[in-house]
Parts: structure tokens; C-alpha cells; sequence
């Protein structure tokens, strides 16, 4: 919805229409928006930012994630060989017989499957 300032008839967004512009253009620009950044950027409570974050993900603009919201074309289940490479650099610093211990994410995935093939090194993890 639009307004007209001074019954010139020049239309203007709204507030909320210009915060979640200003949340796509950040997006943009960085992949990825913190709701705290935000929140203090824009002058407003993490739950509105937490409210116009949910808005944007039901509209298919972004995808929300912990803390924040990431774009819907950095999804985590497609590599876009960062993690192959971040592993193909890890192999390198490892050596025959070394413990390694390994987080989640794709880059800790495709790093033990590297691993696997590396004689008596021991992968620890946080989880069974």
C-alpha cells in the first residue's frame, strides 16, 4: 500500500515495506543477516526483524537459519565445491596416524570421507 505526502500524489512505501527492502539488499550484498545487526541497524526489536524475516521466507525471498536468515540460493544441502575444496586443503595439513576432530557441515563430511582413506587416522566427533 502507498501514501501521498503533502496531497502532491507522490507515492511513497511504507516503513515496514522499506525495512525488509533494506533486508533484501543486505542479503544480497552478504549472503547471510543477523537479526541482532539488523534489529540495531534499523532501529527496531529483534521480533520485528524476526517478524519481517518470516514474512520474506513465506514470499520465497530468503531463507530463515539460527539467528538470522541466509539466501534461498545458498542452500546447504547443494555444494558449491567450497566444501570439497576446504577438505582438499585439510588433507594436506593431516598426517598418517593423527587424530582429527570434526564439527558438522558439509566441509566436515566430504573431510572424513578424505580421511577414510588416510592409514590409522583417528576421527573424533561430537556425535554417534
Amino acid at each position: 500500500m502507498s501514501a501521498s505526502i503533502g496531497g502532491r500524489g507522490t507515492a511513497t512505501s511504507s516503513p515496514v515495506d522499506d525495512r525488509r527492502r533494506e533486508i533484501l539488499t543486505r542479503l544480497d550484498q552478504d549472503g547471510r543477516v543477523e537479526v541482532g545487526l539488523l534489529a540495531v541497524d534499523l532501529g527496531v526489536t529483534e521480533e520485528t526483524i524476526r517478524r519481517d524475516l518470516r514474512v520474506l521466507e513465506l514470499d520465497g525471498r530468503l531463507r530463515r537459519a539460527h539467528g538470522g536468515a541466509v539466501r534461498t540460493d545458498l542452500d546447504p544441502g547443494q555444494d558449491s565445491g567450497v566444501s570439497g575444496a576446504l577438505a582438499a586443503r585439510a588433507l594436506t595439513l593431516v598426517a598418517p596416524g593423527s587424530a582429527v576432530f570434526l564439527g558438522a557441515g558439509s566441509a566436515s563430511e566430504a573431510l572424513a570421507g578424505g580421511l577414510a582413506t588416510t592409514a590409522g587416522t583417528v576421527i573424533v566427533t561430537g556425535s554417534v
